[in-house]
């Protein structure tokens, strides 16, 4: 288990320009080995204090937003995905929100030893509330159900390597008493192949269980297209690069045919698309035009808080 006997932080054991500093240079070097930069062993360390306040209920610096995924053909919202955020002026409230996106957290996580509790935390909390959402909302949950609206979260993989991460799931869920079918687990196409025959076993045993598998950054990584027959994934999302290109065509023409592939591709194999990072107009229309299923991003809802979240039950 996580070691919690990190000191709490305060004005006085805390230098609030030394803070800003490296919050700057982490930024700057995001897509670099976290290793090499003998700065972020500080922010592996606020990171682990921010998620024990956390645990005993000292701090909110870390939250949990959801994002809702429409469904483009039939207008409706067909689920949210739940992302994490930590707010690093949360105990200054003096000081506008600042907030680290889920990569740079998952970033820092996957570093250190923290990524599994960390990922432990995150599915108690989501089933936590679904369970009180099934309470409070009685008479409209039969109908969220029956309509398979889903709560989407992402695994990294050190969770698909470790070694009781099925029966810690398994565990959970019955705990809070939630359908498996309400779930749906993203990985990236790097943490597939990282492990790829051992994380097969672990996805399949995950399908098996009724957990819904999503392949997140789909067709932006490596991932060969030949593994894709073999993944027991029912959806895909179509990495959201490829989607931004759709704004500037006569600059990308090949991006169109490339997504009407993609998307084709999936349907053949009875496979969901969801498009990721969908933030214009034109986007969206030459999505819906090319018969994509689902869609995400700022176009259609940022993530928000799940006081808002709730309005959509």
């Amino acid at each position: 288990m996580l070691n919690t006997n990190i000191p709490t932080l305060t004005e006085e054991n805390i230098d609030k320009e030394l803070l800003n500093e490296l919050l700057n240079d982490f930024n700057e070097n995001i897509n670099n080995d976290i290793n090499t930069n003998a700065n972020t062993n500080a922010l592996n360390k606020l990171l682990k204090t921010a998620f024990s306040q956390i645990q005993n209920n000292k701090n909110d610096a870390l939250q949990l937003y959801y994002q809702p995924i429409f469904n483009i053909q039939v207008r409706k919202i067909v689920g949210v995905e739940a992302l994490l955020k930590w707010n690093f002026n949360s105990n200054n409230s003096n000081k506008k929100d600042k907030y680290f996106s889920p990569k740079k957290i998952i970033r820092i996580a996957e570093q250190t030893n923290l990524i599994n509790d960390l990922s432990e935390w995150i599915l108690k909390s989501v089933c936590q509330k679904v369970n009180k959402w099934k309470k409070f909302y009685k008479n409209s949950w039969n109908s969220i159900h029956n309509n398979h609206l889903k709560l989407s979260l992402n695994i990294s993989p050190k969770q698909l390597q470790q070694r009781d991460f099925c029966e810690m799931v398994a565990a959970i869920l019955a705990k809070y008493d939630v359908d498996t079918k309400l779930l749906e687990f993203g990985f990236s196409e790097s943490a597939l192949m990282q492990d790829y025959d051992n994380n097969l076993i672990v996805l399949k045993k995950l399908k098996q269980m009724g957990i819904n598998l999503l392949i997140d950054n789909f067709a932006g990584e490596n991932l060969p297209l030949s593994k894709l027959l073999h993944c027991p994934t029912q959806s895909v999302k179509i990495d959201k690069q490829i989607i931004k290109n759709l704004n500037n065509l006569d600059n990308n023409k090949n991006t169109f045919a490339f997504c009407y592939g993609l998307i084709s591709l999936c349907k053949a194999l009875k496979i969901n698309v969801i498009a990721k990072g969908v933030e214009s107009a034109k986007q969206y229309e030459i999505l819906k035009g090319l018969q994509c299923q689902q869609a995400q991003g700022f176009f259609i809802a940022t993530p928000m808080s799940v006081e808002k979240v709730e309005k959509f039950f």
